[in-house]
């Protein structure tokens, strides 16, 4: 924001004081002191923070207008009437009624409403402006009205809650006056006008002022011919020094309440505060003006204070105003009690002096005290009343007629002239009935009390407060802005009086009455304390409650009360005597019985009576006395006293009556059943239980275990009484027959088997029942089937297909039962049928709802006749509610419905269906904003369907077309999709907006001329076509500026005035380095591009950094759209020369930047040819040709041809240079010469291809020749194919040529001094740019294929169009002396060493795999897996790694599996060396379990994690072009060869070891030990892969070398393998010598196994350290003769 020359920091002290005095409510002496460091700081940068913020946001008088009419959103008060509106004119005045009130000043009053700020005659010119801003109180501008507030708070102490809502701030910025004197030529001053619609104020703000010939005005006219002002100075020549004067105390500032005819224009103060403007005090013919430093003095400040007070109400309290005084005001009172009174002083020459009491009235003495603020005297005083003073006498003899506003006005007898000593010091006491008053006071007070709660106090000393601190502070100004603080902090302490906790006490023991002690109350927030109270601590109370009352009084008179209750309980219970004990009485019958006994008496401590309460509990009701007597029925009554005191204390007398009834009790009736085979039992049973009574005398009709039949008995026991009471009991014993009948003979469960619906026969030996209890049992027969068949009981009967159950039930005599259950079950083998099965249906649905359904249900028949049974699911990822009758709702996926039919021979027959819910949604297009033709209010939109997601086809409904005409601005366009299915529509909108484009125009500029403007979009900022020099400061940026503006209908559209812009000063050299940063449009890209020719061509800097520049500079050509045809020659010859640059330096350019070179060189041409304009350029690098043709020349194919010029002759261009050679067109393929540099050919059908829009349209074609690859690097080293020949590019604007049905033939000219080898080695391939992630490109080959030609061409077909090249294998390692390759020798020695060992490795497994002994031991596992994975390495590179190459998915499987089994071979390799280093080196062998299971899963399952990590993350490392195997990059160094790496370094150190162990093995010879070694030394070397070293030594001079060793050992490795671990075996040439014989048919063969001679196993015996035994030898199964027989210990 522009704050016109101010700095922030003013404002936010602004802010700060604002927020210090308004809203912080504590009162601190941080507080006081950040106050006073606001008021400070604020005052001493008056003059610097003068101004409001102005300019950013702020609208401009034009210079053509004397004032600019501001309509105001809110009424403004001025005076008697409220506005709406206001004129703000150039001549320093705001005028409410009219809108030229004349550029002279003149005297009020005027008769009309108007602010003169500085009404001068201001000229308004280019130099200075004059703007205005309305502001709203919004977020963004809060600190500004804070700032004002600030400044209407502190004037106006009554309204310090002020807060606006809305300013103007008018500001006159360095405006000059048409008639000046003196050295200052500008003025800047400001006027911030201030309401919040009630109130208002002006703010005058001068920063600088210059004096005008003619007169000028400050003030304000109300326009009612009586309400004005003007300020001291005002139509005079030292009106301009009000810059330094002030009515609020800020230098430069002035304010004015301007709502009431009580204008308040100075606040209380009669003149600026630099001087008093009175006829003795300022001399008009002097400029010099003496200012006020000094700050007022403050007499009776009152000092803190703390009172006591309640939070619940407010304190009252007052206190004596301070009296401000100031050497301004020239008179002061001293010596009194209250500001009120005192010695009389005055101030003169400098100092302070006294007044004589020579003719002294009360009319002196009032003029005294209203000059102080007060409304008059009340006495006049004689002879120093108030004290003598000291110092100077200066006035004597006064004689005031009572109106003089100072004493100094009134008559006297001179200065420092009297006859008189301080005895005689006049005094005054001045009348104080009301508040003071500002109008006539030196110091303006301002009053304020700050609280964290809102209290009331007032200027004159009093005020209500609440508990915390209140801060009263009076703040005195003087005229001359000099401020003196009195603050004061009022302290309402809280107080409160805290009485004990109500007390309750016992009574003490067999007492009435107890002792009660207490504290005394609590005094919170004061330290005296004065109590009275109603009782004293350690008084006797009485049973019963008595409250306590206490008072404190304070000083103030306040009294604080507070009471407790003193509760005296009785808790000592009644005593009870004669309390009856418990009895028991007898009875035989239920009957109740009498009881009577002596009541219990009760007494109490109080000596009060008792409430004795009497009952009786009992299970029945009783009847029974409380005076001692009752009858009680069977069981416990208990018999309750309770007594209870007048306390409520109890003591109970309880007692139990329990009356006990005798019962005899016999055992509950027995049921038994017979015994087994029997019809009787023996039954035992406990004798009957006597309840009530100890002994028994039973009698009874049987005894406990007697035999009892079939059949029911009673059992009766009798028990008899000496009283002669007999009781009886009876119980009955049942003896029943459980045992079901036997069953004998039961046929077993048959199934037959028939394949037609005839019943067949079946016949069986019926069941035999007997039972138990000798009576006959009732046999029931019967046949459960679902169809009718006929069954005999007898055993015979016809069965139809299902299951029959045939049932013999035995029933005897007493209802027990046995079965004999069989079943017949005759199966069909024939399924059911199925009919109407429903096919699968699909059903839209949107918002993924539940969507209902109806079928058919299919019908299920079986052959059987019998029904089938029908199973119903629904298979669904979601819960689906789904029924078999052929309904349910369906969710969105695909829910199986299945009906599974199965009949009674469990065939089954299915039908399947599935419905398909899918969510189905309508999406529209998003248009950009489409711009109209320049000029035009309308254009015609295109865009595509909405998408509907979801579903195939669609049925659309719109309100508009693509297509259509729309006129300038935006309409919504609404699409429908109808479903017919289940009726479903969705709907979808967007919107079309169209924008009008200002016409292309040209405008003149004095300092630039003629600019050009192109079309551009309304309501947007145009840059003129011409641009800055690049020699200049702001080379490239526009020279001038244009708004194309939006307007009304049917204009819509207009140009502005253009702004013209410098171009800074010019630059005496400019690099390419600065260029890039220059901005390049359609007027600057010729200059930019000539320069960037020109300076490729004179240096030869082919760094990265400065072909990057120059690509990055190139983009920005190409990004500026001028087709241009002189650009486009600038920038091939740029291309041209960064070609012969990088060729002449010998290097290549960076894959990045190259790629983005050929991207610009392509789009540049382009743009010229859709310009209009041919392109033929021919550089000695690159020929460039673009052309316009009818489409219907075409018809034939279109050729273009690089050929050699007439002039060349037969001169064949040098490798690297099209030198001699031009580009000649073709419309007939057969017009193009045979001898041809490079040339492509659009096949004729290319017119197939083309869009309707070019029915009528020319085509235009480009064709592109580079001399060789420099622009074309992939960015990856070491390649094994390089680019033969020129690389040429075609493009055919506005058409994607992809998927051609005839192909684009490209013919190249073969490469001199090729080899037919290498000539088959050449692939047609085109250049794929890379994505924005990796902008290096690389060459491809899909779509692209070699076509049968002639030896002097070579002819590529590709199905699109773009950059094509040939490359040529290079892979092979060559020999630069003689020309010779080694590459096939190579190949071949792979070839035939793959296949040798795969013949090897088979006959190797099959030997190990046959014998039983050869494949047992841990070492011999370990070497056929070794074997079985380096079998299957060698078979896939045989048969992969070249016949896979280009099938994509095919050449990476095949890829991935021999990285995969590359590095399991090695894992074996390592688990061969663990084993070799276990059995050799180690003195104890280890046994680890489950070894092999744990070294499959490292050796398999490791790699195959290795191989799938690097797969998902660069599986195009895996396509090439060469050949199926991983290529080189970080793919293959982190997934391949580093794994190898550190398998050989475990390797290497382990044959090291193994080797160092067996050296110490000793044989019969030294010839035979070192034989034996070298042996061992080739086979360990074998099986740990050691050759693999010679791979990672492949490098520099040494390749070839190593390479070679690297082929012939590890083609061969299965070879060795073989050979060391099979054929010269002596354990396997025995093992295979019976399998030999049986080969030779019976002749005799042998091998020549060796029994006799003496063995060379490697025995290595270690013996244990500190041990006297011999470790176990071990033998190692790697020597190349080993016998089995000497074999202590195998470890294989």
């Amino acid at each position: 924001m522009d704050y016109g020359g101010q700095s922030c920091p003013n404002e936010f002290i602004q802010r700060l004081c604002v927020f210090i005095e308004s809203r912080i409510m504590a009162s601190s002496p941080m507080t006081i002191l950040l106050l006073a460091v606001c008021l400070l700081v604020t005052a001493s940068n008056a003059q610097d923070d003068i101004l409001f913020p102005f300019g950013e946001g702020s609208s401009l008088v034009p210079y053509g207008y004397v004032c600019t009419k501001v309509s105001i959103p809110i009424s403004f008060p001025f005076f008697v009437q409220n506005y709406t509106s206001l004129y703000v004119c150039h001549h320093g005045v705001i005028s409410f009624s009219q809108q030229n009130v004349g550029d002279h000043a003149q005297a009020f009053p005027l008769g009309f409403p108007l602010l003169a700020v500085y009404w001068s005659h201001i000229r308004p010119t280019s130099q200075g402006n004059v703007t205005y801003r309305q502001l709203h109180r919004i977020s963004s501008d809060e600190a500004i009205f804070d700032r004002a507030e600030t400044v209407i708070r502190r004037a106006f102490g009554s309204h310090l809650q002020f807060k606006a809502s809305w300013m103007l701030i008018a500001t006159w910025f360095n405006n000059t006056l048409s008639h000046p004197r003196g050295q200052g030529t500008t003025s800047t001053f400001q006027a911030v006008l201030v309401t919040d619609g009630d109130l208002s104020f002006a703010i005058y703000n001068f920063k600088e002022l210059a004096q005008d010939l003619f007169q000028t005005q400050v003030g304000y006219d109300a326009g009612d011919g009586t309400t004005y002002y003007s300020v001291p100075g005002s139509m005079t020549d030292q009106i301009y020094s009000i810059i330094n004067a002030t009515n609020i105390g800020t230098r430069g500032r002035w304010l004015f309440r301007t709502d009431t005819q009580d204008t308040e224009h100075d606040l209380g103060i009669t003149a600026p505060l630099f001087d008093s403007y009175s006829s003795n005090d300022y001399d008009s013919s002097s400029s010099d003006i003496t200012f006020d430093t000094e700050p007022p003095t403050i007499n009776n400040c009152p000092t803190d204070v703390i009172i006591p007070g309640l939070s619940t109400r407010p304190v009252s309290y007052t206190w004596s105003p301070p009296f401000f005084s100031d050497s301004s005001a020239g008179v002061r009172l001293v010596g009194g009690s209250v500001p009120s009174e005192g010695r009389v002083e005055v101030f003169y020459d400098g100092q302070w002096g006294t007044v004589c009491d020579d003719g002294w009235y009360i009319t002196d003495a009032s003029v005294v005290c209203r000059q102080l603020g007060f409304t008059g005297a009340t006495n006049a005083w004689l002879s120093a009343h108030f004290g003598e003073g000291t110092g100077q006498i200066f006035m004597d003899d006064i004689n005031c007629d009572g109106n003089e506003k100072r004493l100094q006005d009134c008559a006297f007898g001179g200065w420092g002239d009297h006859n008189c000593y301080h005895a005689e010091d006049a005094s005054v006491t001045c009348n104080t009935d009301r508040s003071f008053n500002n109008s006539y006071r030196s110091v303006v007070v301002v009053f304020g009390c700050l609280a964290s709660v809102s209290n009331e106090c007032h200027q004159d000393g009093y005020g209500t407060f609440s508990v915390g601190d209140t801060e009263v502070m009076y703040n005195g100004t003087d005229k001359s802005g000099n401020q003196n603080f009195c603050n004061f902090t009022i302290t309402v302490k809280e107080v409160n009086l805290v009485c004990p906790l109500n007390l309750t006490l016992p009574t003490e023991a067999g007492s009435n009455t107890t002792r009660v002690n207490w504290t005394e109350p609590v005094l919170t927030g004061w330290d005296e304390t004065n109590f009275t109270s109603t009782a004293q601590s350690g008084d006797v109370f009485r049973i019963g409650s008595q409250r306590v009352t206490y008072h404190q009084r304070f000083a103030s008179g306040q009294i604080l009360t507070c009471s407790f209750e003193i509760n005296v309980v009785d808790v000592e219970p009644p005593t009870v005597k004669d309390c009856p004990s418990d009895v028991t009485l007898f009875t035989n019958s239920p009957n109740q019985i009498p009881y009577s006994w002596i009541p219990p008496s009760f007494d109490d401590n109080s000596g009060q009576s008792l409430d004795v309460v009497f009952g009786c509990l009992a299970t029945v009701s009783d009847k029974c006395h409380q005076d001692g007597n009752g009858t009680f029925s069977v069981g416990d009554t208990e018999v309750m006293y309770n007594g209870t005191d007048a306390s409520g204390n109890q003591n109970f007398c309880n007692f139990t009556i329990t009356v006990k009834e005798v019962n005899l009790v016999c055992p509950l009736n027995i049921t038994l059943p017979t015994e087994a085979g029997s019809n009787t039992t023996r039954v035992n049973w406990t004798e009957p239980v006597l309840t009530g009574w100890d002994e028994t005398n039973f009698t009874s009709s049987a005894q406990s275990g007697d035999v009892f039949p079939i059949g029911s008995q009673r059992v009766t026991y009798h028990q008899r009484f000496a009283s002669s009471l007999i009781l009886t009991c009876s119980f009955e014993i049942v003896i029943v027959d459980v045992e079901p009948p036997t069953v004998k003979d039961c046929p077993s469960d048959v199934t037959l088997f028939t394949n037609s619906t005839n019943q067949i026969p079946h016949s069986w030996v019926a069941p035999v029942f007997s039972d138990n209890s000798g009576q006959s049992v009732a046999v029931l027969f019967g046949c459960l089937a679902t169809v009718s068949n006929d069954c005999h009981r007898d055993g015979n009967g016809t069965f139809s297909v299902g299951d029959t159950e045939v049932t013999y039930n035995g029933t005897d005599r007493s209802g027990n039962q046995n079965f004999c259950n069989f079943t017949v079950t005759v199966k069909d083998t024939t399924p059911p049928w199925v009919e109407q099965c429903p096919d699968d249906v699909t059903i839209p649905t949107r918002l993924a709802d539940q969507v209902g359904y109806t079928w058919v249900p299919p019908v299920f028949s079986d052959n059987s006749g019998q029904p089938v049974d029908v199973v119903f699911g629904c298979l669904a990822t979601v819960s689906n509610e789904c029924h078999q009758d052929g309904n349910g709702t369906f969710s969105v996926g695909d829910t199986e419905v299945m009906y599974n039919g199965t009949d009674r021979s469990v065939n089954q027959n299915f039908c399947n269906f599935t419905v398909t819910v899918t969510e189905v949604g309508l999406t529209c297009p998003v248009l950009e904003v489409v711009p109209a033709s320049p000029g035009e209010n309308s254009s015609s939109v295109f865009w595509k369907d909405p998408d509907v997601t979801g579903w195939d086809g669609s049925n659309f409904t719109s309100t508009a077309k693509s297509g259509d005409v729309f006129e300038i601005g935006t309409r919504n366009v609404t699409y429908d999709q109808w479903f017919g299915v289940n009726n479903l529509q969705l709907t979808c909108s967007f919107n079309v907006s169209v924008v009008g484009q200002c016409v292309n125009d040209k405008t003149n500029d004095t300092r630039h001329g003629d600019l050009s403007w192109l079309a551009t979009i309304a309501g947007t900022e145009a840059k003129s076509v011409q641009r800055c020099e690049l020699q200049t400061k702001k080379a490239g940026h526009p020279k001038a500026t244009r708004n194309c503006s939006t307007a009304a209908s049917p204009l819509y559209f207009s140009w502005e005035d253009h702004v013209g812009q410098s171009c800074g000063e010019s630059e005496d050299t400019i690099s390419v380095e600065q260029v890039v940063e220059v901005p390049v449009s359609a007027g600057n890209a010729k200059e930019v591009a000539v320069f960037l020719s020109k300076q490729t061509f004179s240096s030869s800097d082919s760094s990265d950094d400065n072909v990057e520049d120059i690509s990055t500079i190139l983009d920005n050509i190409v990004k500026a759209e001028s087709g241009d045809v002189e650009v486009t020659e600038a920038v091939i010859q740029t291309v041209a020369n960064v070609i012969t640059n990088v060729q002449e330096s010998q290097g290549t350019a960076d894959s990045t930047t190259s790629s983005a070179i050929v991207k610009s060189v392509e789009q540049q041409v382009s743009l010229t040819l859709q310009q209009g304009g041919n392109v033929s350029i021919q550089q000695e690098t690159i020929h460039v040709k673009a052309v316009s043709i009818d489409p219907q020349k075409a018809s034939n194919g279109f050729s273009f041809a690089s050929v050699q010029q007439e002039s060349a002759g037969s001169r064949s261009p040098q490798e690297g240079s099209l030198d001699g050679t031009e580009v000649k067109t073709f419309t007939n393929a057969s017009e193009v010469p045979k001898d041809v540099v490079a040339s492509i050919q659009l096949p004729a059908s290319i017119l197939d291809h083309l869009p309707p829009a070019f029915a009528n349209a020319s085509l235009k074609i480009s064709f592109i020749v580079y001399a060789d690859d420099t622009l074309f690097q992939t960015g990856v080293k070491n390649l094994t194919s390089k680019v033969a020949g020129s690389v040429v590019s075609l493009a055919v604007e506005g058409v994607e040529l992809k998927n051609l049905t005839d192909p684009v033939v490209i013919d190249f000219k073969t490469p001199t001094n090729a080899s037919e080898e290498d000539l088959d080695t050449i692939q047609c391939t085109f250049w794929e740019f890379g994505s924005e992630e990796d902008e290096a490109g690389s060459w491809s080959t899909d779509g692209c294929k070699r076509a049968d030609t002639p030896t002097d061409k070579v002819s590529c077909e590709c199905n699109h169009a773009t950059n094509f090249a040939i490359l040529m294998d290079v892979k092979g390692q060559k020999r630069t002396d003689d020309g010779l390759s080694f590459t096939p020798a190579l190949d071949l020695i792979s070839q035939i060493g793959g296949a040798l060992s795969v013949i090897a490795l088979s006959l190797t497994l099959v030997i190990y795999l046959s014998i039983r002994k050869l494949r047992t031991g841990k070492s011999r596992q370990i070497f056929i897996h070794f074997c079985f994975s380096l079998l299957l390495l060698y078979l896939v590179f045989l048969a992969g790694v070249d016949n896979a190459r280009g099938s994509g998915g095919g050449c990476v499987f095949v890829g991935a599996l021999l990285h995969y089994l590359t590095l399991t071979t090695m894992m074996w390799m390592a688990v061969e060396a663990r084993n070799m280093y276990v059995s050799t080196v180690k003195v104890f062998p280890e046994d680890t379990p489950l070894y092999m299971v744990k070294a499959g899963l490292l050796a398999w399952g490791s790699p195959f994690i290795l191989l799938i990590i690097t797969l998902s993350a660069a599986t195009d490392s895996y396509r090439n072009e060469h050949y199926c195997f991983i290529s080189p990059g970080l793919a293959m160094y982190l997934g391949l060869l580093t794994p190898i790496a550190l398998i050989l370094l475990h390797n290497v150190i382990t044959f090291i070891l193994v080797m160092r162990s067996l050296l110490k093995v000793k044989e019969a010879s030294r010839s035979e030990q070192i034989t034996k070694r070298l042996q061992n030394a080739v086979g360990i070397s074998a099986l740990m892969g050691l050759t693999w070293c010679f791979g990672f030594l492949a490098i520099e001079g040494a390749t070839f070398a190593f390479q070679l060793l690297f082929c012939l050992f590890n083609s061969l490795q299965g070879v060795l393998v073989g050979v060391m671990f099979c054929a010269r075996r002596e354990e396997v040439r025995v093992a295979i010598a019976p399998y030999l014989r049986r080969i030779c048919c019976g002749r005799e063969c042998r091998l020549p196994i060796h029994r006799d001679e003496k063995p060379t196993s490697l025995t290595t015996s270690q013996t244990a350290p500190n041990t006297m035994s011999t470790a176990p030898t071990t033998n190692l199964d790697i020597s190349v003769s080993a016998s089995p027989r000497e074999a202590e210990t195998e470890i294989r």
